[in-house]
């Protein structure tokens, strides 16, 4: 879950408190933690043991660099700090845009008194007065940036379930399979994007097939589209780094990569659509609640915080008939998976009860498959692709 949550309130405030009342230890990150690994505790001069702060510099650096990792990653992480002041709440912008990440800023609203109360009654790490005084004005003051949304602690745990977006409104939702680059079956089977309906692409959207740039050009003018949803696949992992200027890697997307140099599509562009990517998406639809990944997974205990790998590849390997382990994990939940990514067994869409497979290997002259839940059915649909060559043999960087 792509979600940074930054917690905001002097000390002695609750942060640490609500971070271990909701399990999220080892999912935070806390300058406090990396201070005494730095540098240790110290005596101060009223006698109780602190926390050192003489190495401030490289705690905030190697925070930063554990921080990026787990975005890489799509982790959801917390940050155990007061953010206090402007400049502490807008610093994770920029990674925040590059990894595109909600961030979430948490409200410890605390009255003064309260507060030194707390602070005089601590064991360890105890702070001075007049460092929560300074912290407590600053807080008044502080604005908080229009990209960051605030939400008060006990709305906390509400962020780490699933939220199914309610979707009655729309005659209809359409999933689109693997798209590797085959624009042609694509336009048949989507001629356009109707206004009443909603539509979900199940990522892997070029590489392998020979129209990479047309599928690019049909995404990029839909992707701000309120019924568009680009989730996102492992064949976009390279279009991600191309678009962020990162190297890139893999013979596939190499191809792909000297296709779009001779196009006009801009890097801009680029980075706009992959920005719109997202790793699920979780839906109701008259009753029916549908979970959508690129990868397919086992089951939906633990997703708030799982990796974004998780969604983009998969659980378990290439060869995990995945459809079959959701329909035993997910027995009596009623919930509905649909995916793409791997088919071994050659299985039909409707590859299991409450699972439903849309990887029809398209890219080698075989299908794009599609499924159409209306109000009172789902039926899939393959399209026959006859516009491909020979697909480029695979490095292991294609897939990473």
């Amino acid at each position: 879950m792509k979600k940074l949550i930054i917690l905001s309130g002097p000390s002695s405030c609750g942060k640490t408190t609500l971070v271990k009342e909701l399990g999220l230890e080892n999912n935070t990150l806390s300058p406090d933690i990396l201070r005494v690994m730095f540098s240790g505790t110290e005596i101060s001069v009223s006698g109780n043991i602190g926390i050192s702060q003489r190495d401030n510099y490289k705690v905030f650096k190697e925070l930063f660099n554990i921080l990026e990792t787990r975005m890489s990653y799509g982790l959801l992480t917390v940050i155990d700090a007061p953010h206090t002041t402007e400049r502490d709440i807008d610093k994770y912008k920029y990674l925040s845009t590059k990894y595109g990440y909600e961030v979430i800023l948490v409200d410890f609203q605390v009255d003064l008194e309260t507060l030194l109360k707390r602070n005089a009654s601590r064991q360890f790490g105890r702070v001075q007065d007049s460092i929560i005084e300074r912290m407590y004005n600053e807080k008044q003051t502080a604005k908080i940036p229009p990209y960051i949304r605030k939400i008060t602690p006990d709305r906390l745990q509400d962020e780490l379930k699933i939220k199914y977006i309610n979707l009655d409104k729309y005659k209809a939702i359409y999933h689109i399979g693997d798209i590797h680059g085959c624009a042609t079956a694509l336009k048949e089977a989507i001629p356009k994007i109707s206004f009443d309906s909603f539509y979900i692409f199940h990522g892997d959207y070029i590489n392998k097939g020979i129209e990479n740039v047309e599928v690019l050009k049909f995404l990029l003018p839909i992707m701000k589209r309120p019924n568009v949803v680009l989730l996102k696949g492992n064949h976009e992992q390279n279009l991600v780094r191309y678009a962020n200027n990162e190297d890139t890697f893999g013979k596939a997307f190499s191809k792909t990569r000297a296709e779009i140099e001779e196009s006009s599509i801009t890097l801009r562009e680029l980075k706009m659509l992959t920005n719109s990517f997202k790793n699920y998406y979780a839906y109701s639809y008259k009753g029916q609640k549908f979970f959508c990944t690129h990868g397919g997974i086992s089951h939906l205990e633990g997703v708030a915080l799982a990796s974004e790998n998780e969604f983009v590849v998969g659980s378990g390997t290439t060869e995990t008939n995945i459809d079959e382990v959701w329909s035993k994990n997910m027995s009596g939940s009623g919930i509905i998976q649909v995916h793409g990514h791997r088919n071994e067994g050659n299985l039909p869409i409707a590859a299991a009860p409450n699972s439903y497979n849309l990887e029809g290997e398209v890219e080698k002259g075989g299908y794009l498959r599609t499924l159409t839940v209306l109000p009172k059915n789902i039926t899939g649909r393959e399209i026959k692709n006859n516009v491909f060559a020979p697909v480029i043999e695979e490095s292991p960087e294609d897939n990473e």
